[in-house]
């Protein structure tokens, strides 16, 4: 390693007297040193791309992808034979030679383990007719369902680290003691991008990894404006994207191997906050048309993304729900598994005024609409205030389309709450200040899951605070 560190010093020293043609030669002598690391080839393909020798350039680049991909990072090798493409669109054999074995090989156990929720299999909400007639109670599903565990990964913020500005035109120093910044492989083979990177047949991977844009942003440039039309995701390939919310001192952070702009996944919707560059940043974009096309023509990539979905809205439900938010990483992962698929066909009642309910609702898809008119569509969470108080609800809604949802039964709960001493002080807590409360809904819970707020010292503090601020808002991009 001695000798590569003497390189790396030499390479610097090229560089910053612009004696190019001798830092092409030590960047060789690096990749010779260190024949499967990705960044060297990278590197001396952008500078030789920068002097204008485009074909050297190509051969560097197509090296470097392959690397990526043998090492399991199939959105750089991705993102990598683009910029190959950019340069000569005829070279297109870069792009059909990423092979994403190696991080199918990581996925190992996750993959066979991880059972995903099928669309098809979602059974339908069904009343019971034999319930009390203060409550509204749905049957128990006959059908075996699928926990949704999250991570911790899943649950815990993204931490920011400083950021260095560079000129389109410079050239990269390295530090001696610099290591590849790039998410650990193992950890990247569990992150949101990788069922869409790695897990489809061929043919469909291909159609991806073809239409997919690389899309590269200077710092604070947006990737996302709010308002405007959902059109489709960004997978990070490098650096990381902050989801600016609206009132919120701080932003959402999300880095490689993750998804921003997960509700593109859904019809008709808005961007509801700004996501930008924290730094440089490369994605790779791909637009809800082609995502529609590949579900049309391999279905089991509509249930990966009802699988992001899911997880998405439950992290956020735990974050921001009075209910179920202000816990610690490993009681939240605890409160994930209450979590279960429903459907509702147009029509059904699940919230009905005078009756006690049957628990939290959250929409993925479909609209509910309330007795006054009201709408609640994806993201909005229904019937958390049932699970604090039991008394019955003000208001009912129903399924005005046909409605997938997740759910907690509220029966589920109560037997959480008794075996989780913190969850049973929290409902304690709540169901004094609740009363208060004129309605039992939680407006969009969409997006990337934020920080936790500081803990308030007087329970009675944070009910005030929620008088004040209004329902509580989370990022959806």
């Amino acid at each position: 390693m001695a000798t590569v560190a003497r390189l790396r010093d030499r390479l610097n020293k090229a560089i910053r007297k612009e004696q190019f043609d001798e830092a092409l030669k030590l960047y060789a002598q690096l990749e010779a040193h260190e024949p499967t690391e990705p960044r060297w080839p990278h590197r001396r393909g952008d500078l030789l791309r920068r002097l204008g020798q485009s074909r050297d350039a190509i051969d560097a680049f197509s090296r470097a992808a392959q690397r990526y991909a043998d090492l399991g990072f199939v959105a750089r090798a991705v993102a990598v034979a683009k910029v190959v493409l950019q340069i000569d669109p005829g070279h297109t054999e870069v792009l059909e030679a990423v092979d994403p074995a190696a991080a199918q090989a990581l996925r190992g156990e996750k993959k066979r383990r991880a059972k995903k929720p099928s669309i098809d299999e979602v059974p339908f909400l069904e009343i019971m007719k034999d319930a009390a007639e203060d409550s509204l109670v749905f049957a128990e599903s006959s059908d075996e369902s699928i926990p949704f565990e999250l991570s911790m990964s899943e649950l815990e913020p993204v931490e920011a680290e400083e950021v260095v500005e560079l000129d389109d035109d410079d050239i990269v120093l390295l530090d001696l003691e610099e290591e590849p910044r790039r998410v650990p492989a193992e950890r990247l083979a569990a992150m949101p991008t990788m069922p869409l990177l790695a897990e489809l047949p061929d043919p469909v991977r291909r159609e991806l990894f073809a239409g997919a844009e690389l899309v590269t942003k200077r710092s604070s440039e947006l990737l996302v404006t709010r308002g405007e039309q959902a059109n489709g995701i960004f997978l990070m390939v490098d650096g990381v994207a902050e989801v600016r919310v609206p009132g919120r001192a701080r932003p959402v952070l999300l880095g490689e191997g993750e998804i921003v702009g997960e509700g593109a996944l859904l019809d008709d919707v808005e961007r509801r906050a700004d996501v930008a560059a924290h730094g440089p940043v490369q994605a790779l974009f791909v637009a809800k048309s082609l995502l529609d096309d590949l579900v049309a023509k391999h279905p089991p990539l509509g249930d990966v993304l009802l699988d992001l979905m899911g997880r998405r809205q439950i992290a956020n439900v735990l974050e921001t729900s009075p209910v179920l938010g202000g816990f610690d990483g490993p009681t939240r992962a605890e409160l994930a598994k209450l979590f279960e698929l429903g459907r509702a066909a147009a029509g059904t009642t699940l919230v009905e005024a005078g009756k006690r309910s049957d628990g939290l609702f959250v929409v993925l898809v479909g609209k509910l609409r309330s007795q006054a008119g009201r709408e609640l569509t994806a993201g909005a969470a229904l019937g958390q205030r049932s699970l604090i108080t039991r008394e019955p609800a003000r208001t009912t809604w129903k399924a005005h389309t046909d409605v997938l949802l997740l759910r907690v039964p509220a029966a589920r709960f109560t037997v959480l709450a008794a075996s989780f001493p913190p969850v049973l002080m929290r409902l304690s807590e709540l169901a004094s200040q609740q009363h208060e409360e004129a309605d039992d809904v939680l407006d969009a819970v969409e997006g990337p899951v934020p920080s936790l707020p500081p803990p308030m010292d007087d329970p009675s503090d944070a009910a005030r605070s929620s008088e004040a601020a209004g329902p509580p808002k989370v990022p959806s991009t």
